[in-house]
């Protein structure tokens, strides 16, 4: 079994598709941005459901997402990745080109499998073309005790100070120190140390009291760790 996500774009027939090429699903997820005036996403992510659910699947449920912000289709991604059971598959036919980059992404971090329907005239023309799932470099370059590192920053939040993490994993402030600043450099956090930037001057505060947030990749790499 299998858990699968979909981007709901202006056809149902590539969903149908992957749905039916697939075959073993325990639950399907759709992406959907809201109904607008051109176009009712949202009422065909519902018809895709009822449609399924005739054929006796009642594993959908919708997610509405903002089609134009990579962090709502990636933030979607992850957080179903968190929730649910693996193997994963990201269907990126639908959906503007935004959203199929931003899953794309979302799908190699996760270690789901993302695949493209070809063809759209209906089920029967169509094809699946599964797309290679590349290594992740951050899988070989990141230290484990930095991986525990992101792990406490999004245990505490998604951000948080130094002195928080320091006191959650028992580690001096040189070695905690080194890892934030390693962690920054791969991308995958970001700093704040009084009015600015940790590498910036620091007109006031505490200087060794550093703030510590999350950024996407940084989340996707956790749950890209966390499916593996």
């Amino acid at each position: 079994m299998s858990t699968h996500i979909a981007l709901i774009g202006k056809t149902r027939e590539p969903i149908l598709k992957g749905f039916q090429h697939y075959g073993a699903i325990s639950k399907l997820f759709l992406l959907h941005s809201p109904n607008s005036k051109e176009f009712k996403f949202k009422d065909l992510a519902e018809d895709v459901a009822k449609r399924l659910g005739e054929i006796g699947f009642q594993g959908v449920e919708l997610r509405q997402i903002d089609p134009f912000d990579m962090n709502s289709v990636i933030d979607s991604i992850v957080s179903i990745s968190e929730s649910e059971r693996p193997p994963f598959y990201v269907n990126i036919t639908g959906g503007t080109n935004l959203m199929a980059g931003a899953a794309c992404a979302a799908s190699f971090f996760v270690g789901a499998s993302a695949y493209y329907v070809l063809g759209r005239k209906g089920v029967e023309d169509s094809r699946v073309l599964e797309l290679p799932v590349p290594n992740i470099p951050y899988n070989r370059v990141l230290q484990k005790s930095q991986l525990a590192v992101l792990e406490c920053v999004k245990d505490l939040g998604n951000s948080t100070t130094n002195l928080a993490i320091r006191d959650r994993m028992g580690l001096s402030h040189q070695k905690l120190s080194y890892h934030i600043k390693e962690l920054e450099r791969k991308a995958l956090v970001v700093t704040i140390r009084g009015n600015g930037p940790l590498s910036g001057r620091v007109t006031h505060g505490d200087r060794r009291k550093v703030m510590v947030s999350l950024t996407n990749a940084g989340r996707l790499v956790l749950g890209w760790s966390s499916s593996h």
